[in-house]
């Protein structure tokens, strides 16, 4: 955080993290963001990283409850400690879906994802993709 001593804040980015990445790694990122003028958040989802009670094989949590229990919560913490900033959400892979779970949320001023497929069979399938011609 020694960089936005100097500068002036211009949000806050929240780092949703893929299924089974830890926190930790997004932390260079974190700092970089930070020496943009950005605060950044990173957290575990329930059953990941430093939120592991137990072993992992035991966690009753899952992408369902990460989007409707942990994120809403990262949200409800971002908005109580960082009011007025603007919030980005960066979601890599499943974080950008997280999106699609939570639900309406007026507070989220962006959403950047990164490695997050857009659910379309198409996209996956092995021949290539037709096209038509569209007239208007």
């Amino acid at each position: 955080m020694g960089a936005l001593l100097h500068q002036e804040v211009r949000g806050i980015c929240v780092l949703a993290p893929a299924t089974g990445v830890a926190q930790y790694l997004y932390d260079d990122f974190a700092r970089w963001l930070n020496t943009q003028g950005f605060h950044a958040l990173t957290f575990d989802y329930e059953g990941m990283g430093l939120s592991v009670n137990g072993h992992v094989k035991d966690s009753k949590s899952d992408k369902l409850s990460w989007g409707k229990y942990d994120c809403p919560a990262v949200l409800a913490f971002v908005k109580e400690n960082f009011q007025g900033l603007k919030v980005v959400w960066v979601g890599h892979s499943v974080g950008g879906h997280m999106i699609g779970f939570m639900g309406h949320n007026p507070d989220i001023h962006q959403v950047i994802t990164v490695g997050c497929g857009n659910g379309l069979p198409v996209y996956a399938h092995p021949l290539p993709l037709l096209s038509f011609p569209m007239t208007i």
